[in-house]
């Protein structure tokens, strides 16, 4: 993966060419050492791209196939969002820049600590699955949403909070991630 230095270095076309090769299409098999949860499955699809950088909240397009095309075709790109009055509301910069964190979860292995939402209230997101990580700052948060047809994790946010919700919460160990 490409490292930027500052998000103006950001092309949003590479990002998705590079969550396309690396994550979408594919599925994770989490191992953990939490009884209720010892072993799940996540699916990564091109349509959860937008969603875990907020794209959908500075574009006119809301779904997420919808924002793939306009990416794809230039219309959409890091710095024509910036003009959208969400944008900072929103701290879709730092949603951006917070993408090399995927690598760290499911690649680097880095974070061995997934937090069960079982009692978390309130959960406004309705996520089911956090992977966190923490700093003086506050915490990168990837956010998992089993879909209840197949019954697969899916990632549905991916953001950095200041306040640290999540590394506060009962946590378990990650023991493994393989790629199938």
């Amino acid at each position: 993966m490409r490292e930027y230095k500052k998000y103006s270095e950001i092309v949003l076309s590479e990002l998705l060419a590079d969550y396309r090769e690396n994550f979408s299409g594919k599925v994770a098999v989490v191992q953990t050492n939490y009884k209720k949860l010892s072993e799940f499955k996540v699916m990564f699809n091109d349509d959860n791209f937008p969603h875990l950088l907020g794209l959908h909240y500075v574009t006119k397009v809301k779904y997420g196939s919808g924002i793939i095309k306009a990416i794809d075709n230039e219309r959409i790109t890091a710095k024509s969002i910036q003009k959208h009055h969400e944008f900072n509301a929103r701290d879709i910069r730092k949603r951006i820049t917070s993408y090399p964190y995927l690598y760290e979860v499911f690649y680097d292995k880095q974070i061995k600590v997934i937090v069960p939402t079982d009692n978390l209230k309130p959960n406004p997101m309705k996520l089911e699955c956090v992977f966190s990580k923490g700093n003086e700052n506050g915490e990168f948060v990837l956010g998992l949403r089993r879909d209840h047809v197949d019954g697969i994790f899916k990632p549905t946010t991916l953001h950095f909070s200041k306040k640290k919700k999540y590394s506060l919460l009962r946590q378990s160990k990650v023991i493994d991630i393989i790629w199938t």
